[in-house]
């Protein structure tokens, strides 16, 4: 079993830039999920541990060296919890890395510290580090120890009959491909992306943020560009996702050289057999320009 990728996914590689960032896997799918409440998540695993506030993720060192947890959330006991998403076995630098950020956040906050890992596969729910005379043990949560089969079958009765999902739900929805489950997770996120189409009570600002996600997870998921297509035609159903997403693959292109993201935009889209009204729009571009591509 490949240890950096425990499920034996495969990932496509064939993306271009500006695109390869976006779909970066392991962070970017959180990180793109602020807008769904993404402090509370915390409360979906410890249902007991009430966030009252989301604090600065920055940690500055006496080298100077600035670090920058995942989250960083109080809760309603005055304690700091920082969380961080792991995509592969923890290594050696990875837990160095979180005890410092625990140090650092006692001596800034002055109060209790706990440290959330969240995995994405399978890992023992308990798990410590022993230094001597520092023991490490952060709370440990795994999305695969939850049994995605029956939080689909509840979802899909839910959505049917019309009712407004919870928070929890929500949370719950957005998860379901990294559940335990009998099908594959790109099965799993093609009937996800369907039930998010049929919600009805839903701001829009948390539809295009669960999409977006989606997004990401479609490229994780499916390396077949046929079939990738035409679940990114759900995805941009109901949403203007697909723009915010090219949005950010020209400001990352900026980077470089706002004319070269810009084509590599365009590029993309044409390969992808987008109408060539389609990416002028999108890319300001002229139909000479993008045929010359």
């Amino acid at each position: 079993m490949d240890k950096e990728n425990p499920d034996n996914i495969t990932i496509s590689t064939n993306t271009e830039e500006p695109y390869k960032k976006i779909y970066k896997f392991a962070d970017t799918f959180f990180k793109t999920q602020e807008n769904l409440e993404q402090a509370y998540m915390v409360e979906f695993f410890d249902k007991n541990n009430q966030i009252v506030e989301e604090l600065s993720t920055e940690f500055i060192t006496t080298d100077p060296v600035y670090r920058y947890a995942d989250k960083v959330l109080k809760n309603d006991k005055n304690e700091i919890i920082i969380v961080e998403y792991q995509n592969s076995k923890l290594k050696s630098q990875d837990i160095k890395r979180f005890m410092i950020y625990t140090a650092l956040a006692i001596e800034k906050q002055k109060s209790k510290v706990r440290i959330f890992i969240l995995y994405t596969y399978h890992v023992k729910t308990q798990e410590l580090w022993d230094y001597g005379p520092i023991i490490f043990k952060p709370e440990i949560f795994s999305l695969k120890e939850i049994e995605g089969d029956k939080v689909l079958k509840r979802l899909k009765e839910k959505i049917k009959n019309k009712k407004t999902l919870t928070r929890q739900e929500l949370h719950e929805l957005r998860f379901l491909p990294f559940f335990k489950s009998k099908e594959q997770p790109k099965e799993i996120l093609k009937q996800t992306v369907k039930l998010t189409n049929e919600l009805t009570e839903i701001e829009q600002e948390t539809l295009e943020t669960l999409k977006k996600g989606q997004a990401i997870l479609a490229r994780r998921f499916i390396e077949d560009e046929k079939e990738f297509n035409l679940i990114m035609e759900e995805i941009k159903m109901k949403t203007n996702v697909f723009r915010e997403l090219v949005d950010e693959g020209i400001e990352e292109g900026e980077r470089k050289g706002r004319n070269e993201g810009i084509e590599t935009v365009a590029k993309r889209m044409k390969k992808q057999n987008y109408p060539i009204e389609e990416i002028m729009n999108l890319t300001k571009l002229t139909k000479k320009e993008i045929e010359n591509l």
